[in-house]
């Protein structure tokens, strides 16, 4: 399934994150291999379960299904109200997308994820 792909994937992408942040990692790593031998061996299991798995899907009234592909798991978020942060990247690409597609009769919306509040969308849509 999807969910089991991405933790996969999270859990390969936390390991590579724990050798390549410690020198001894690196160093056993480099001479043993992708044995597990370089990460911290963390379990990070309960990390990315308390985000999309079962524990999840009942901790708020949001929808359970917290996929990045259902768009009923984003906020729009008005251009004003875009974080400080986020500005400058913000106008970048709505520039970008004008640029590049045609956007008369359509609006351009930035969309927040409600559970993973650092995943910002930007898209066109038909007003």
């Amino acid at each position: 399934s999807g969910r089991q792909e991405a933790q996969i994937a999270f859990q390969k992408i936390s390991n590579a994150y724990d050798v390549l942040s410690d020198q001894g990692s690196r160093d056993r790593y480099d001479a043993f291999g992708d044995d597990n031998n370089g990460g911290s061996g963390r379990d990070y299991t309960k990390f990315y379960e308390s985000f999309f798995g079962q524990d999840a899907d009942a901790s708020d009234a949001r929808s359970a299904d917290y996929s990045l592909h259902n768009l009923g798991n984003y906020e729009v978020i008005p251009f004003d109200d875009v974080p400080d942060r986020l500005v400058d990247i913000a106008a970048i690409g709505k520039e970008y997308l004008e640029a590049v597609m045609d956007t008369s009769g359509r609006e351009i919306v930035m969309l927040q994820h409600q559970r993973i509040d650092i995943l910002f969308v930007m898209l066109v849509h038909q007003s």
